[in-house]
């Protein structure tokens, strides 16, 4: 039987608010990567469908930036039938960005995630070790602005076959 999944690379919806300066160079990219996490800093809520399987659930995420370590903290809750499990404990995972992006990497009860979150707020990554049988990986891609997450993601079944979903997600 095929289950459902929210991506949680949503944890990793730090930014793509602001954008900074338009001088070149790493220390400029840096203050623009810092800017558009400071941004994301806060409350958020919203909810995710699975297209394909016509299921729904909310989901809210906390960002609290620490911007002298360059790190920033993702607490996730997702409600619903996530991966047809049901409601999982919230997940809290660490991103960094001493560079030009946001990147992490985080084990969780739902599998590795992977992200990259750029200042221009395009965020895209993977999860692997997905610890449900019949899942081999999910894919997403999405936009952040200043005050909304749009993420589609797609769910690779070990047949080959996917199922296909959004999520969204506003500043409160």
């Amino acid at each position: 039987m095929k289950k459902i999944f929210i991506p949680i690379v949503v944890i990793f919806l730090l930014g793509g608010c602001g954008g900074g300066g338009s001088s070149s160079g790493a220390d400029s990219n840096s203050r623009n990567i810092a800017t558009t996490v400071a941004a994301a800093d806060g409350p958020w809520a919203g909810n995710w469908t699975n297209v394909s399987f016509s299921t729904t659930g909310t989901v809210s995420l906390d960002v609290t930036d620490i911007p002298g370590a360059e790190t920033v903290t993702l607490t996730l809750d997702l409600n619903g039938s996530v991966f047809g499990r049901g409601d999982p404990a919230p997940i809290i995972l660490i991103a960094t960005y001493p560079g030009d992006v946001a990147q992490g990497v985080a084990h969780t009860a739902l599998g590795i995630v992977s992200m990259t979150l750029t200042a221009d707020g395009d965020i895209s990554g993977t999860m692997t070790s997905v610890p449900v049988a019949g899942i081999d990986s999910v894919h997403y891609s999405g936009t952040v602005t200043s005050g909304a997450v749009n993420i589609a993601y797609s769910i690779v079944f070990t047949d080959g076959t996917t199922a296909n979903g959004t999520l969204n997600l506003l500043k409160t």
